[in-house]
């Protein structure tokens, strides 16, 4: 469950976990340093003040010399009560006055020169002082001590923090490598917060489709040597025999003229792939209207009303006039083409009356140069279908074939239900 939240969320529970933790720490530790010491203190305290009240009351003259000597202060009138905010003086204080059997004798004052007064035993009027200096500095340097190891303890849990959430981020970079050959299906990022796992399936969907324009632009090379090899052999054959002048000859060579520039025509529009091209509002029924119109073969169309989407208008028209011209090219007639809305999607489907393609070919269709078996003709370069399937997949559309039950091949294109307009 943790590994669903995301790296903010872990670093801000987890120091805040932390935070909260060595707070605790402190103060306990604070505290246990108060409960311990204070006592301790208040003996050596009181049995200090006490001592200097009766040398006061029984020998004066070497009372005296102690009170230069330890700094104890006298005084005759009652000392200022101040309230101290810190807790080590107050019990302090209140230790004290329990050993003088009176917390009512005992009086803290503040300020610079703060004291701890203790009122005489024989003279209420007398007040006998101590400087409270020494067991504030002590008490500071030990709260001091206990702070400072507590936001060591805090540096330390927080760079442990960050290594474990850091660790997907290591475990991601030394497997990189693997992502951008492919083999991320070994990958383990067990316990990775949602962003890495996502860029890890952004690394790896961007290397499938690199690999994959790379294997497409290797075969794009391969066709054009492949398809263009043999009208230029023809070229030369012809040039060579002197036969450009034969009125047959010269329309051979203007129909492999024609051959060469529609196989360049076509790796160029597979090459350029329409993607700077911008989306805009069309009227996809009109459209397949006027591309039917355009055809040589009769089809009929099932299109009811408007259907307008966002695409890509070129590429639309392109992709859409490849899927009529290959069902002509290998099918046979009747053609038809129907345009619907399913379940709020808008769908589009290309029918013809061939003899269909093998089970084991449909899902190779679309791929450059391929070409079904001598059931369906190899006339064309082989590309239509590849940049109707590039150029849809832009809109995001889908792009699927299938057998008719009747006999013919059945192109079926699925529109996004964002395209919908």
């Amino acid at each position: 469950m943790f590994s669903s939240f995301s790296t903010y969320a872990r670093v801000l529970a987890l120091q805040g976990l932390c935070l909260l933790l060595v707070m605790i720490a402190a103060a306990g530790a604070i505290r246990w340093y108060v409960d311990a010491s204070s006592l301790l203190l208040a003996k050596q305290a009181y049995a200090q003040l006490a001592a200097t009240d009766a040398l006061l009351d029984h020998q004066p003259a070497d009372a005296l010399s102690a009170l230069k000597a330890g700094q104890i202060a006298v005084v005759q009138q009652p000392p200022l009560a101040t309230n101290a905010n810190q807790p080590f003086l107050q019990q302090l204080r209140v230790d004290v006055g329990a050993m003088a059997g009176d917390e009512r004798r005992v009086v803290l004052s503040g300020g610079p020169g703060a004291h701890l007064w203790l009122q005489g035993a024989h003279h209420p009027s007398r007040w006998v002082g101590l400087p409270v200096t020494g067991f504030r500095d002590r008490a500071a340097r030990v709260i001091t001590a206990i702070v400072a190891s507590a936001s060591l303890t805090a540096l330390l849990i927080a760079a442990l923090i960050a290594r474990l959430l850091v660790r997907p981020l290591v475990q991601l970079a030394a497997q990189a490598e693997s992502l951008v050959d492919g083999s991320h299906n070994a990958l383990k990022l067990d316990g990775a917060p949602p962003e890495v796992r996502a860029l890890a399936s952004a690394i790896a969907s961007a290397a499938k489709r690199t690999t994959q324009a790379q294997r497409e632009r290797e075969t794009l090379l391969a066709g054009i040597s492949h398809d263009l090899r043999t009208p230029l052999t023809r070229l030369r054959l012809a040039l060579e025999m002197d036969d450009h002048r034969h009125p047959d000859s010269r329309e051979s060579m203007v129909a492999d003229l024609v051959e060469m520039e529609s196989v360049i025509e076509n790796c160029l529009a597979f090459v350029r792939d329409g993607r700077e091209e911008q989306p805009s509002t069309l009227d996809l029924a009109a459209l397949v209207r006027e591309l039917v119109a355009q055809q040589t073969a009769a089809w009929s169309i099932d299109a009811a009303g408007d259907c307008l989407l966002r695409a890509r208008p070129i590429g639309l028209r392109r992709a859409i006039r490849n899927l009529l011209i290959n069902a002509e090219q290998h099918g046979n007639a009747p053609f038809g083409l129907r345009l619907f809305v399913q379940d709020g999607q808008l769908r589009l489907q290309v029918l013809d009356s061939g003899p269909g393609v093998t089970p084991d070919q449909l899902a190779r269709l679309t791929e450059p140069f391929y070409r079904a078996d001598t059931a369906r003709t190899s006339t064309g370069t082989g590309l239509g279908l590849s940049i109707a399937r590039r150029a849809l997949e832009l809109d995001g559309a889908t792009l699927t074939f299938s057998n008719r039950s009747a006999g013919g091949l059945q192109v079926d294109v699925g529109f996004p239900h964002h395209a919908l307009s």
